[in-house]
């Protein structure tokens, strides 16, 4: 739908519902639409709408659902929703309302969902007494004031918000004072976000005592002392993030009690002592992040193990000393950071286990030794930092043929020999390499690689080839016969489908989409919004650009490229680049000009459905199709754990395919812990699974 909505529609007074989400309309929301008094639900969400919201609506006595977020409505919310005493649902966010939130709401007593995140509002000379006006709404599930532009201090009055409060969002605004201990009495609180605030003092022991927290993140704060023990006793934790405070003290062993951790995020405060072997005990953990802190002693076997590691592991910036012997376990993970520590010994042979890898930076410790040959066999690898270390020997000629890395360091080494020129040293600067006195290039710091020194080099080589030739060639024969089976055998498991295989700039992305303009706008979702574009091709796209300002929709971004990029089927959606850098991230996706299933389901107003009884049985085969892929023919296990109509797409001749893989879970192999460890409730209410 284009255009205003029409006044005339205030005419229909026996009108209960008014539902014209998700399309283009512009424009004044009508004051007429007030005369419709017996509306029950009314959603204007995902337009662009412009203007304030009538205070009329103050006489809408039936209403009990409001959904007008992601417009661009101003102006200040009006006092006289209070007069709605039935509302139950109110969503206003994102918009660029202004001004405080009355006090009035707090009178709505049948208020479930409260959502006013991403707007421009402010606490005002009442500071944050809004939340305690909130106390006397005994029904409200989820409060969400984030980023926006709140000041002032947490009342101790929240410890008597509803005891049925399952979500708290205060992330991204200007909190400041410590978070008061009565926040153990809200028992029922599974999501706890009050990052990138201004808060201060120490982390309350009493919120360990919530057994139901699933996710608890007071990243970016000023927070100091130690991280309290009785954290480990908040089973259900599934996020743990209290990265960039000042905490001090050790990491506490109570933390391995959390066996349904998947994100530990202490990066960034001063942490000392060691990393705890408990921690190895929380075998769900798919991130961990421990940089930036005074930790010592070494890297304990059981957390260098863990297997279902799937995003990064950083533990750099530390005081850490030993081997690396059992990173080669992590099998799954994508990027391994252990720079900037006293780790020593050779580099393990065994790391070419970590096929996932595509990120591996040992740089800035002892490590010495030559460089694994095996190193080479990391076929994901886009970047590997070796610098400031102790390596002899040659560079392996093999990372030379690796078609996917970018970039390499090994500056600062004991390496001898001839630099390769082809692959990424085709382009390679010459400060990768430099540092090392044994080695000869063409550039001009270089000793030039002349015909005797070359010779001179591999003589000692040529002395020993007679000497084991025979033995050589019987076991080169043996190893080529093993490597081609499991080339052959891995070939029919893993797709060759890799995120970005077309090169897509930030700039190319802007003209696409004419600045990302609202009128591209196709729709704002949780974790960002998406935008429709043309490529100079010509290629129709959507932009997903992610939401930077959340923590969760950071996660859903890597999450996502993490799924796309081994998947390959003809009703999985397929990625066409990601284009990612610390103030952008995005996925580019081909556009389905056809929409989603639920809108071709059920479509606005009163237009009929086009899909009859065989659409409808071939679109619900096709995605059976899809779902037998990803659960049981894909290298990883896939599941999606959202799957509902709004997350299948329709391509021009109704073909569905399956998209929005942000909360999606990978499981290596037959794991059943992995697969059925899932910590927190996934999915949309109304197609969650039972």
């Amino acid at each position: 739908l284009h255009g205003g909505i029409p006044v005339e529609v205030g005419m229909l007074t026996q009108l209960n519902w008014l539902i014209v989400e998700t399309n283009y309309l512009t424009g004044p929301i009508p004051t007429a639409l007030s005369n419709c008094t017996h509306l029950q639900n009314l959603a204007l969400a995902q337009n662009h709408l412009t203007g304030h919201i009538p205070s009329q609506f103050g006489k809408l006595s039936e209403l009990q659902r409001l959904y007008l977020w992601g417009n661009q409505l101003t102006g200040e919310i009006p006092s006289s929703l209070s007069n709605c005493t039935l509302l139950q649902l109110l969503d206003l966010g994102p918009n660029q309302l202004s001004g405080t939130v009355p006090l009035e709401l707090g009178t709505l007593l049948h208020l479930r969902w409260l959502n006013l995140w991403k707007n421009h509002l402010v606490s005002g000379s009442s500071g944050l007494s809004i939340l305690t006006a909130f106390t006397n709404c005994s029904n409200l599930i989820t409060i969400s004031l984030s980023q926006n532009y709140l000041t002032g201090i947490l009342p101790s009055s929240v410890s008597q918000l509803s005891k049925i409060l399952s979500n708290l969002f205060l992330e991204s605004n200007k909190i400041e004072g410590n978070i008061p201990s009565g926040f153990g009495n809200l028992t029922a609180l599974t999501w706890l976000n009050l990052h990138d605030n201004h808060f201060n003092g120490t982390i309350p022991s009493a919120l360990g005592q919530l057994p139901n927290l699933e996710r608890l993140s007071l990243a970016r704060n000023n927070f100091y002392g130690t991280i309290p023990e009785k954290l480990g006793q908040a089973k259900r934790l599934g996020l743990l993030s209290l990265s960039e405070n000042m905490l001090s003290g050790k990491i506490p062993d109570s933390l391995g009690n959390l066996t349904q951790l998947r994100y530990l995020l202490l990066d960034h405060n001063q942490l000392t002592g060691k990393i705890p072997a408990s921690l190895g005990r929380c075998i769900t953990l798919e991130q961990v992040d421990l940089s930036h802190n005074k930790l010592r002693g070494n890297l304990p076997s059981e957390v260098a193990g863990l297997p279902n590691l799937q995003f990064y592991f950083n533990i750099s910036n530390n005081l850490l000393e030993g081997s690396l012997l059992e990173m080669s376990k992590m099998v799954m993970v994508q990027a391994i950071d252990v720079s900037l520590n006293q780790f020593s010994g050779e580099i393990p042979t065994t790391m070419s286990s970590c096929i996932e890898l595509q990120y591996l930076n040992l740089s800035w410790n002892s490590f010495d030794g030559p460089i694994p040959t095996s190193l080479t066999h990391l076929k994901n690898l886009e970047d590997i930092d070796l610098s400031n270390n102790n390596l002899s020997g040659a560079i392996p000629m093999a990372f030379q043929e690796m078609k996917i890395l970018q970039h390499i360091n090994l500056s600062s080494n004991k390496l001898v020999g001839v630099v390769p020129k082809k692959g990424v040293f085709a382009t390679l600067d010459e400060s990768a390499v430099m540092g090392n006195l044994g080695l000869c290039g063409t550039w001009i710091n270089f000793q030039p690689c002349s015909h005797s020194k070359q010779k001179q080099f591999l003589g000692s080589t040529k002395v020993m080839v007679p000497l084991v030739i025979g033995i050589s060639i019987f076991i080169m024969s043996l190893l080529l016969i093993l490597y081609s089976y499991r080339k052959r055998h891995t070939s029919q498991k893993t797709p060759a489908f890799n995120v970005g295989p077309t090169r897509i700039s930030y700039e190319e992305l802007v003209e696409a989409t004419g600045g990302f303009t609202e009128t591209n706008l196709l729709g704002v979702g949780s974790f960002g919004s998406v935008y429709k574009g043309i490529l100079n091709n010509g290629t129709n796209i959507a932009v997903k650009v992610l939401n930077l300002q959340d923590e969760i929709a950071h996660q859903s971004f890597i999450k996502e490229c993490n799924v796309l990029r081994r998947v390959k089927h003809r009703n999985v959606i397929k990625i066409i680049s990601a284009c990612y850098n610390l103030d952008f991230k995005a996925l580019v996706l081909p556009f389905m000009s056809n929409g989603n299933l639920e809108k071709n389901l059920y479509p606005p107003g009163e237009e009929e459905c086009k899909l009859n009884l065989n659409d409808r049985l071939k679109i619900a085969t096709e995605i059976a199709h899809g779902l037998t892929y990803l659960h049981h023919h894909c290298f990883l296990q896939v599941i999606h754990c959202d799957l509902k109509p709004n997350n299948v797409l329709l391509g021009d001749d109704m073909t569905p395919y399956i998209a929005d893989f942000g909360i999606a879970k990978l499981v290596f192999g037959n794991s059943m812990d992995a697969s059925t460890s899932m910590n927190a409730l996934k999915g949309s209410i109304g197609y969650v699974a039972p």
